[in-house]
């Protein structure tokens, strides 16, 4: 493994559990459309992931501008550093939404 592939895993690791603590508001809001809907509003809950997604990010850019420098000297992008996270996080809740339509 390379020192960039090292330095890509850590700024994700930090950024992803920054990230994920606010993002979990919205996988919760999910979970409860899921749970008493069905996955008839899978649809819904898309929409909803993706409001969470947009409206985390550019808070994340006006408040933590000075963390942005940190992963810019690690030689990770922001955009590659949102879009890892949004795919970990996307895969993460997919996982448990479809867990929990299998059990309901």
């Amino acid at each position: 493994m390379s020192d960039r592939d090292n330095n890509l895993i850590h700024a994700v690791k930090y950024f992803y559990r920054e990230y994920t603590v606010h993002n979990l508001i919205f996988t919760v809001i999910g979970l409860y459309f899921i749970i008493f809907y069905g996955m008839v509003s899978f649809i819904y809950v898309f929409w909803i992931k993706c409001f969470g997604y947009l409206v985390l990010a550019i808070l994340y850019l006006i408040s933590r501008k000075k963390h942005l420098y940190f992963f810019h000297n690690l030689g990770v992008g922001t955009i590659q550093l949102f879009a890892l996270s949004i795919v970990i996080d996307m895969l993460m809740a997919l996982s448990l939404y479809t867990i929990i339509y299998l059990i309901l």
